[in-house]
């Protein structure tokens, strides 16, 4: 499912509900949550998210999307916005039991957290 460039303010929990969802891309919109519903999606193996809003309240639930292999987490702030302002990789995505791939594009994480070494089956890591 492709929602890139869409309005959306808030992850529709709507989707949530596509059971047999695999591939979900959310890229330039404002979302800055994921919901607690993201555990119905069972068979996601591809979630892009790329969003212009400080992420927050990203559910522990992303823990349990066992089948996710492959992570696009982009934060972009445009020039308007320009806060001086870090932000912490999301921690919640440490612990995706399998995921493979990861590609982190951002203008302000500096660091990672210790939590990153639990993705034991990491094998792609791409930062920009």
């Amino acid at each position: 499912l492709d929602l890139d460039k869409n309005k959306f303010q808030e992850f529709p929990k709507a989707v949530c509900h596509l059971d047999n969802l695999k591939i979900l891309y959310f890229r330039g919109g404002s979302i800055h949550t994921i919901p607690n519903e993201i555990e119905l999606l069972k068979n996601l193996r591809e979630l892009a998210w790329k969003t212009d809003r400080k992420p927050k309240n990203i559910s522990s639930n992303v823990r349990k999307l066992e089948k996710l292999q492959k992570l696009e987490f982009a934060y972009m702030e445009t020039e308007s916005q320009n806060s001086v302002e870090n932000i912490a990789f999301p921690k919640e995505f440490c612990y995706i039991p399998h995921l493979k791939e990861l590609k982190i594009s951002t203008n302000k994480i500096l660091q990672l957290p210790t939590e990153f070494e639990n993705l034991q089956y990491l094998e792609g890591l791409t930062l920009e």
